[in-house]
Parts: structure tokens; sequence; C-alpha cells
């Protein structure tokens, strides 16, 4: 049995189903503030579960918050947005890939230019 204070989700449901509360609606300020905080939010729930419950590092906890973190980091990137001091964990995103659970966000990372 585990205990913790840590907050493990978020509330998503209000006005449409969870799937359409992972999508951008629209451009406007909010509405990205609303999705990083969300995706920020999941991002710390998988950390939680991965790192501190499991104590196992790489387990498939890693790999949907590895996603998650991208997903952040890109909204940040795109629309100008402070963004906390995250870095994506390139051997997570390899594990990930070696066993199989290769998300699109991470072969969209792989292959995306580097910037000097």
């Amino acid at each position: 049995m585990f205990f913790s204070d840590a907050r493990l989700s978020s509330w998503t449901f209000h006005g449409g189903n969870f799937v359409s509360r992972l999508q951008l609606r629209n451009d406007s300020p909010e509405e990205v503030e609303r999705l990083m905080r969300l995706h920020y939010s999941h991002y710390l729930s998988y950390i939680v579960i991965s790192r501190q419950l499991l104590n196992y590092y790489p387990n498939y906890y890693v790999c949907p918050g590895e996603r998650h973190k991208l997903l952040y980091l890109d909204l940040a990137r795109r629309f100008g947005k402070p963004a906390a001091d995250l870095t994506p964990d390139r051997s997570a995103m390899l594990w990930c890939c070696v066993v199989g659970l290769c998300l699109n966000e991470f072969q969209r990372y792989f292959l995306a230019p580097i910037k000097p």
C-alpha cells in the first residue's frame, strides 16, 4: 500500500467528454492555459505513479508521462507561454521505443531538427 498527499488527477469532466478536453478548441490565451495546465497535471500524476509508487525506472508509466511533458512544452513553445523548467528525457523515450511503446510525440521529437 502506498500513501501520498500528492494530487494524482485533475477534474476534466465539464461541458464535454475527456477526449475533447485534450484538444485545443481555439487559440485563445485561456484555452491554451487550460490545455497546458491539463497536460502538466497529467505529467505530474504519471511521475508520482512511475517514480514514487513503483520505485522502478523506467516502467510503462514513464511513457505517458513523457508524452504529456512533450505536449506541454510544445504548447508553451508554439504560443510563447512561460513553462515550467522541464527537459525532455531522451533516455526514457528511447526505452519506451525499444520496448514497443514509442508514441507519435516521441518520433516527432527524435526527427525534429536540432537547434543550436
